[in-house]
């Protein structure tokens, strides 16, 4: 995060802190229904007075004359999307920073985010499944070979490198709140299961479709034996780009025929992780739709994923209205150097990433970095990734 200023400094916890606020309070509204005496808690973002998530006095549920002649209807027969909650993107570096706090600093900053009682109730976590441009340690996967190399059967297959710190600080995030859910996802599969023999670029050698649904299966197996069960995956962040850091090119027909072997891997292993596609911008509907399009990869598909970097919400109603049986998150949205103060960095978060997300049947929103030192980092020092997210 930004050291410029309040808002910028504490701006992701604030954001979902209001999210978790108001999910707190849609929950006290609906049990109002049936108590009149019943309250709503309220809190009050007000950018120009630098207020942030102030707490207000509690509104009462009664009955009272009234000359206004607004009314407002509550139909309990209309059913909208079932919320699996709010949170962030628990990154190599936001874990590596968060274990460098002194012991109780870090129990206290875990309390504050994901306590449901004394903090703000984070319930959904996305974790990358090897490196990103996001990292304090460099290039890695789980199944790294020297050049020329390759390990079909994953036999050196190991999370040995998120034992360190992101393993625990997941830990500890779900002692706080077990109900969390958590989505993992690749930047890039091992490098000797591409074109590229890397992990910059390239796309996934057709022969390797199964191996990678393997991999995925003793990534999902290795953290739930290390206490940390993994909901959802994507089998790929952002597979119409390449960037220079960690990342691969993946069709939709190519991730149609990668969510096939996965789905078959994991109902071999009786697995019950959830599939979403895309996990890119909301700017092409037509590659979920594609996937969704196929019986064989649509039955273990549960839903979308959905960046905000280009196109708007409304895009998720539109593949909704199509295939309106699958889930839809937005899995990354990061505020940076690009926004040009604190207001528009809120009013993004708040009112397009979550009210416009949640308003286009969004189960849930994700937004990127849990934390990052005041240098905008740390980046990934084996590749050149940008000083910009907050």
């Amino acid at each position: 995060m930004s050291s410029h200023g309040f808002g910028r400094r504490q701006f992701l916890t604030t954001a979902i802190g209001v999210a978790a606020a108001w999910t707190q309070v849609s929950g006290n509204a609906s049990a109002a229904t049936s108590s009149r005496s019943s309250s709503v808690q309220v809190w009050l973002t007000d950018i120009s007075a630098k207020k942030w998530v102030v707490a207000q006095s509690d509104v009462l549920f009664r009955t009272k004359s009234t000359g206004n002649p607004l009314t407002i209807k509550v139909d309990d027969s209309v059913k909208y999307q079932r919320i699996q909650g709010f949170g962030a993107a628990m990154t190599d570096s936001s874990a590596w920073l968060i274990n460098k706090l002194p012991t109780a600093d870090r129990a206290k900053l875990v309390q504050k985010l994901y306590d449901p009682s004394k903090g703000i109730s984070l319930s959904l976590i996305r974790t990358p499944m090897g490196a990103t441009d996001f990292n304090a340690s460099g290039d890695y996967s789980y199944d790294d070979m020297p050049a020329g190399q390759t390990d079909p059967t994953l036999s050196d297959f190991s999370v040995q490198h998120d034992e360190k710190y992101i393993i625990p600080v997941l830990r500890q995030a779900l002692a706080q709140n077990p109900s969390a859910k958590i989505l993992a996802n690749p930047w890039s599969p091992p490098g000797w299961m591409k074109t590229s023999d890397s992990m910059i670029g390239g796309t996934l050698k057709s022969d390797y479709a199964s191996t990678l649904a393997d991999y995925f299966v003793k990534f999902i197996k290795a953290y739930d034996k290390a206490g940390v069960p993994i909901s959802y995956i994507t089998p790929q962040n952002e597979p119409m780009g390449t960037p220079s850091w960690p990342g691969m090119f993946l069709s939709a027909y190519q991730e149609s025929a990668v969510i096939q072997e996965i789905g078959q891997a994991f109902a071999a292993n009786r697995i019950s992780t959830k599939i979403l596609a895309w996990d890119h911008n909301w700017d092409v509907p037509s590659y979920p739709e594609t996937i969704f399009s196929d019986p064989a990869a649509s039955q273990y598909t549960a839903g979308t994923g959905w960046h905000i970097y280009s196109g708007n919400p409304t895009y998720q109603t539109l593949v909704h209205n199509d295939f309106p049986g699958k889930e839809t998150y937005i899995t990354e949205a990061s505020g940076g150097v690009w926004q040009s103060d604190d207001e528009t960095a809120f009013n993004d978060a708040l009112g397009t990433w979550i009210i416009k997300g949640m308003r286009n049947w969004a189960n849930g929103v994700m937004l990127w970095n849990t934390a990052l030192d005041p240098k905008l980092g740390p980046l990934n020092s084996d590749t050149n990734g940008i000083p910009m997210c907050r």
